[in-house]
């Protein structure tokens, strides 16, 4: 009798290790589940945040180009200014020569202007 009590404890004992042994697969298989669901989530928001890291490093590539393509312009507008600037200011100084020069003809001929008024005053009073 003592020997069949003694079975009959370890068969218990044996179920109960059994049944807690598979409540224990069947959370880690739960968790397995979750785990596998969370990695997928993973990966689908990675693939997304790829996605959009690739979108954005396109529309910088083309701000980057269309910004280099206004500094090409705007350095050619700035290379016309400067000539244009350039050609002005030799204008400038040509025509400062001319009306330096116009001013000495002006007293050349304010000079022979009083000079030959001079000579009509003495040719009247001869």
């Amino acid at each position: 009798a003592e020997y069949a009590d003694k079975a009959a404890a370890d068969r218990l004992k044996a179920a109960e290790t059994l049944a807690l042994a598979e409540h224990k697969g069947a959370k880690l298989r739960s968790d397995s589940e979750h785990t596998s669901m969370a990695v997928k989530d993973l990966h689908a928001a990675l693939a997304q945040q790829a996605a959009a890291l690739k979108a954005a490093e396109e529309e910088l590539a083309a701000s980057v180009n269309a910004a280099r393509e206004r500094e090409d312009m705007l350095r050619a507008a700035i290379g016309r200014a400067e000539s244009e600037e350039a050609r002005l200011a030799a204008d400038r100084a040509n025509l400062a020569t001319k009306i330096a020069l116009a001013e000495e003809q002006h007293k050349y001929a304010e000079s022979d202007r009083k000079r030959a008024e001079k000579e009509l005053v003495a040719a009247k009073s001869e």
